[in-house]
């Protein structure tokens, strides 16, 4: 199956226009396999970043550092 346009994709996330749509979206998510599900959700995202004007492929300029502390520890009580 030939993944759907963005608008409609769009049009079948909430929120929705009317219980009908709503229904129908239901339908159509159910209907889809765990990968195109997957696959919908990343594009959803990366979209949605470049409505804000984030580009998402853009590598991080932070990173994240794990910091322990001796009270977090599992020996202490």
């Amino acid at each position: 199956m030939p993944p759907l346009p963005f608008s409609e994709l769009k049009r079948l996330t909430p929120p929705f226009a009317n219980a009908a749509d709503e229904k129908g979206a239901f339908q159509y998510w159910k209907d889809q396999t765990v990968e195109a599900k997957m696959e919908a959700t990343a594009r959803l995202t990366r979209e949605h970043y470049r409505e804000l004007g984030i580009d998402a492929d853009k590598p991080m300029e932070k990173t994240l550092i794990r910091r322990t502390v001796p009270w977090a520890s599992k020996e202490s009580n």
